[in-house]
C-alpha cells in the first residue's frame, strides 16, 4: 500500500499538488486496488510531496515502517525520553524503525532478535551507529541469551521495561505446548521460561520513478512469543502494543496485567486513513517522518532486501504460505517493486 512516484493527473478540487510533482504516501485500504500497477490513485491526503534528497526507492521503503514506529511510539505507547522499551521482532522493517526513532527521543531500546539474518541486520546497524542498550540474541545452539525474561531483567536490574512493541507481525502463544507444535520452530528450553523462536520473512513493497509505482505486502516477520513473557518483562504501569488483532489473554495473563496495572492496545495503520477525522493527524506524522529520512535517520540499507521489476512481482507476490516462498528469501527487509 505504500507508494513513492510523480503526478501524472490530479481531479477536481485537487489544491495540493500539480502534475509533475513527486509524492510519497501510502494508500486506503478502503481502495482495495493497492498500488503494485504502472499508475495508482491516491487520496492528497495520504502523500506529501517527496524530498529531493530522498529517492523513489527509498521514500517508499521507509513511509510504512515509519509510520508504523511513529504511530505506536507516540499514540499508542506514548513513549518519551527515559522510557525503557522492548521490540520484539526487531530484525523486521518495522521494528528496525521503531529503534531507531526510539533511540532518537531519548528512548532505552532494548532489541530481541532469534534468527541469523536479524542478527547480521543488526550487527551492521551497530556497525554505523545505531546503539540500543542492548540486543538479545535468542537463537537456539548460538551461545546467545536463550532466555527473554532473564535477559530483560538483567538489563533493567529486575525493574522491567516501561514499553513493550512488537516490530512487526507475529504470533504469540501463550504456553510451551503451543510454542513445541508451531511448524519448524525449535523446542523452548527445558528450565528458566520460555523461549522465543522467530522466523524472519520480508515485507513486499515497492516503488516506481516515472509516472507511477506500487507494492505489495508479503509474508511480514514471524515469530512464536510466550504472551506470559511478555507481560512479566512489563514493569508496573507499564505499556504493551501489538499487532496482533484476535490476540487473547488467558485469566492468570489478564490478572498479571491488572496486577501491574498495565495497559494493552493495538496498532493498526490503516486506521488513519480509514478516519476522516485523523487525516490532519496522519498528514503531520508523513511530513515529520519524510524529514527524518532526509535527514538520514533511518538507515534504509538495511530495509531494503531486494529490488524487482513489475513484471516480476506476480510470481514473487503469490503464494506465500510455504517457507520455500520468494519473498521468504527476503528476510528482515522489504523488496521493492519498481516501475521503472
Amino acid at each position: 500500500w505504500e507508494v513513492s512516484g510523480v503526478v501524472v493527473k490530479v481531479g477536481v478540487g485537487v489544491s495540493r499538488f500539480a502534475c509533475g510533482d513527486e509524492v510519497v504516501g501510502v494508500s486506503s485500504v478502503s481502495q482495495r486496488s493497492g498500488c503494485c500497477a504502472e499508475y495508482a490513485v491516491v487520496d492528497e491526503l495520504f502523500v506529501c510531496k517527496k524530498p529531493a534528497a530522498v529517492s523513489h526507492t527509498v521514500a517508499a521503503a521507509c513511509v510504512g515502517p515509519g509510520l508504523f514506529a511513529f504511530s505506536a511510539l507516540h499514540y499508542s505507547l506514548r513513549a518519551c525520553a527515559g522510557d525503557t522499551l522492548l521490540v520484539i521482532a526487531g530484525g523486521s522493517p518495522e521494528g528496525q524503525c521503531v529503534a531507531q526513532l526510539a533511540l532518537d527521543w531519548g528512548v532505552k531500546v532494548i532489541v530481541a532478535v532469534c534468527s541469523d539474518e536479524a542478527c547480521r541486520t543488526w550487527e551492521a546497524l551497530l556497525g554505523v551507529g545505531v546503539t540500543p542498550a542492548r540486543v538479545i540474541d535468542l537463537r537456539s545452539g548460538a551461545g546467545g541469551d536463550l532466555d527473554l525474561v532473564e535477559a530483560v531483567l538483567e538489563e533493567t536490574r529486575g525493574l522491567g521495561v516501561d514499553c513493550v512493541l512488537d516490530g512487526g507481525d507475529v504470533e504469540l502463544h501463550a504456553c510451551r505446548d503451543a510454542l513445541r507444535s508451531s511448524a519448524g520452530r525449535a523446542e523452548p528450553r527445558a528450565a528458566g521460561g520460555r523461549r522465543v523462536r522467530t522466523t524472519d520473512v520480508g515485507n513486499g513493497n515497492g516503488n516506481g520513478n516515472g509516472n507511477g509505482n506500487g507494492n505489495g505486502n508479503g509474508n511480514a516477520h514471524s515469530s512464536a512469543v510466550s504472551k506470559h513473557d511478555i507481560l512479566r518483562c512489563l514493569a508496573p504501569h507499564g505499556r504493551w502494543a501489538t499487532q496482533v488483532g484476535n490476540l487473547q489473554l488467558d485469566p492468570p495473563d489478564a490478572r498479571l496485567l491488572m496486577r501491574k496495572n498495565a495497559t494493552l492496545s493495538f496498532v493498526f495503520l490503516s486506521a488513519w486513513t480509514l478516519a476522516p477525522s485523523r487525516h490532519g493527524r496522519f498528514l503531520h506524522m508523513l511530513e515529520e517522518l519524510l524529514r527524518k529520512v532526509e535527514g538520514r535517520l533511518f538507515r534504509s540499507d538495511s530495509l531494503v532486501a531486494r529490488r524487482v521489476s513489475l513484471s516480476e512481482a506476480p510470481a514473487l507476490l503469490g503464494d506465500q504460505s510455504s517457507p520455500s516462498a520468494p519473498l521468504g528469501r527476503a528476510a528482515c527487509g522489504k523488496v521493492m517493486v519498481e516501475v521503472l
